[in-house]
């Protein structure tokens, strides 16, 4: 029997996993996992300047795990702006493809969504180029791996909920200003970026997919290496 790859398998973007950030081991939520069907992207919104990104990923586990009672921090993965990717919930990083282990990022919508968080405050301020570049190398890894399609609308999710696309923002599942309409105005050029990149990868159906999806789009669309930087 073939073992699977893990979720996140080809990530070139480095890694922090829980141990080296410092993560409190998670508390009163078992571990179940579901077949990736989305994306949900967030914004942590703390501070823009954090002088040390480590210690803002330590807080929001503290505050999700024991001010929420979520059990643990409720994102997937954290981009950080240097480019740096912090596993989020216990079991993310383990996660064989095309399973997620659920976190709790968006309420309702957990099963089965990847919930990806930018570090800082994205209200009128846009990410950085580097954390935009990873956030789309992170989708894209992930829609490879799960066979998403990153125009893909009408998402159903595995408890019957539903988002409107297959990546999505916060506030496309919850009411919530998350994740700032600096990223949620570029959504559709992350889509579009996504696709680039697993065209460019030669990503299977999904990057078949991506590329008819080009192929039909008129010259209007939005550009595919717009970004939120």
């Amino acid at each position: 029997m073939t073992e699977r790859p893990l979720l996140l398998d080809g990530l070139a973007a480095p890694v922090v996993d829980r141990a080296a950030w410092g993560a409190e081991p998670a508390v009163d939520w078992p571990p179940e996992r579901s077949a990736v069907r989305a994306i949900v992207v967030h914004h942590t919104a703390t501070s823009n300047d954090e002088p040390e990104p480590l210690a803002m990923v330590r807080r929001v586990q503290r505050f999700h795990a024991h001010d929420r009672g979520w059990g643990d921090i409720g994102y997937s993965l954290v981009v950080l702006p240097d480019g740096r990717v912090a596993e989020g919930r216990e079991g993310t990083l383990a996660s064989p493809a095309p399973e997620i282990v659920q976190a709790g990022h968006a309420f309702g919508h957990n099963p089965g969504t990847v919930g990806i968080a930018l570090a800082g405050r994205f209200h009128d301020r846009r990410p950085s180029d580097t954390a935009w570049s990873t956030l789309v190398e992170v989708i894209a890894t992930i829609a490879a791996h799960a066979d998403l399609d990153p125009f893909g609308t009408d998402v159903l999710l595995a408890n019957g909920r539903t988002l409107p696309a297959v990546i999505s923002g916060h506030r496309d599942a919850c009411a919530t200003s998350c994740p700032g309409d600096a990223v949620a105005d570029a959504l559709e050029g992350l889509r579009y970026a996504v696709a680039e990149r697993l065209t460019g990868s030669g990503a299977g159906s999904a990057g078949d997919r991506a590329a008819r999806h080009r192929a039909s789009s008129s010259a209007s669309g939005p550009d595919a290496a717009q970004n939120a930087g």
